[in-house]
């Protein structure tokens, strides 16, 4: 019996992850999606909430990219620096748009 609970416990986190995991990569192509189209205030606050679960160099790249484009240089310059923190040797051409076509 406690190994049923064990499980069932087991299977409702994974469960409960993997549900998160995709919310999370929907937030992400979203913020693409308005990246590519110039919404950049809109992909800014996407990017904002996807980096918080999941800080990756291209999200903060791309954050500090539509931040600067509405005129928020100062804060774009701090999620630049995330980047090269993150991977040193990133370079914008990482980025992979494909995911907004699917």
């Amino acid at each position: 019996m406690r190994l049923l609970s064990v499980l069932i416990s087991l299977f409702l986190v994974l469960g409960l992850s993997t549900s998160a995991l995709s919310q999370t990569e929907g937030l992400y192509k979203r913020a693409l999606k308005y990246y590519a189209t110039g919404k950049f205030k809109e992909a800014a606050q996407a990017l904002k909430e996807y980096v918080e679960k999941k800080p990756s160099p291209e999200a903060y790249y791309l954050l500090g990219y539509s931040l600067y484009k509405t005129g928020r240089h100062d804060e774009a310059r701090k999620y630049f620096e995330q980047v090269y923190l993150i991977d040193p040797k990133f370079a914008p051409s990482k980025i992979d748009f494909s995911v907004i076509k699917k």
